[in-house]
């Protein structure tokens, strides 16, 4: 349906976190240092005409609706009100490219 669309979603590491009050949407408010660290995943994303499939190549991590990737797909395509699918290829922690 689509051309595949490729992003690199970089990894960090929590040096601090502090956890405060806990908001009206069930979210709590933190306060948080992060280190950016060489991994990064990758996500392979293609429009399809509905639903939403998600494979994780390379991990254990469920393909349904417990993962956040998934969670954020449906986020998105019920905000906009689309009336298409997605397809996520999700590879887990590669390095960094060198130059």
């Amino acid at each position: 349906m689509s051309e595949p669309i490729k992003v690199l979603a970089p990894a960090k590491i929590n040096l601090g976190l502090t956890v405060k009050r806990k908001r009206e949407d069930g979210y709590h408010e933190i306060k948080t240092l992060f280190q950016a660290v060489n991994l990064y995943d990758e996500l392979t994303v293609t429009l399809k005409d509905r639903g939403i499939e998600l494979i994780c190549e390379g991990s254990v991590l469920p393909s349904d609706e417990r993962n956040i990737v998934w969670q954020a797909a449906n986020m998105f395509l019920s905000h906009y009100n689309l009336k298409m699918g997605v397809r996520i290829l999700l590879k887990k922690k590669y390095l960094y490219p060198q130059d």
